[in-house]
């Protein structure tokens, strides 16, 4: 079970959303059965095929949220394929910290960019607002591809 931290600055990566620090651990998990959340657990086991590294996140030792994300093998970006945070824990600055997470991730692979496509993953949810929150966290309409929003790394 692998697990990874930010050891290198984001110079250049605006965080003006993220009032309060926040340290989370990402692990990650080759079963959606090592969830104790039944929400987390049920968003793995009918995920993206396990080509895609799958991540447990935890905050003070407690399981907050599941992240997908993909790397290209040319590291040319580090893609945000999913992220879901316990439905309790919304709104508390765990989402933002998990991509500032992944952010500082991508830059230890030696990707380019970080991306995502705002799409909800859960029933009743805004695309709308997803865009909205992404935008918040610096991420930009891509200039390559439509729906796509991305950070240029440094």
């Amino acid at each position: 079970m692998n697990s990874f931290s930010a050891r290198r600055s984001l110079s250049g990566v605006r965080w003006a959303a993220i009032e309060m620090e926040m340290e989370i651990e990402l692990r990650e998990i080759q079963s959606g059965e090592q969830f104790e959340s039944a929400v987390l657990r049920h968003r793995v086991l009918n995920g993206k095929p396990p080509i895609t590294r799958h991540y447990a996140a935890f905050a003070d030792g407690k399981e907050v949220a599941f992240v997908a994300i993909d790397v290209r093998d040319d590291k040319a970006y580090l893609c945000i394929y999913e992220l879901l945070v316990e439905p309790s824990l919304r709104g508390c600055g765990v989402g933002s910290a998990i991509v500032k997470k992944c952010c500082a991730f991508a830059v230890e692979q030696g990707c380019g960019r970080i991306c995502v496509v705002p799409k909800p993953i859960e029933s009743g949810g805004s695309e709308e607002k997803l865009i909205a929150w992404y935008t918040r966290l610096d991420f930009k309409p891509s200039s390559e591809q439509p729906g796509l929003l991305e950070i240029l790394l440094p």
